[in-house]
């Protein structure tokens, strides 16, 4: 005779997004944060952010604000 087995899975808790991520980085800031500096706090490629934050400006929870030079763009949360 088979004998059956009751396995009960551990509840695993979901891993962050890398949108998630981002937008938590944003929010802590107060003066918001240029692409440098996410990738810096993050860990995250180049790439990665600059796909996340064009993901949260789609879905419009945060905005875009240029230096006084108007060279780097800095996000801030809506």
């Amino acid at each position: 005779m088979k004998v059956k087995y009751s396995v009960e899975m551990e509840e695993l808790p979901r891993v962050k997004k890398q949108e998630e991520v981002v937008f938590d980085h944003i929010c802590k800031a107060k003066d918001g944060l240029m692409n440098t500096e996410i990738v810096k706090l993050t860990g995250f490629g180049a790439r990665r952010v600059r796909e996340a934050t064009l993901y949260l400006k789609t879905v419009r929870k945060i905005k875009v604000g240029y230096c006084r030079c108007h060279h780097a763009p800095i996000y801030y949360k809506l």
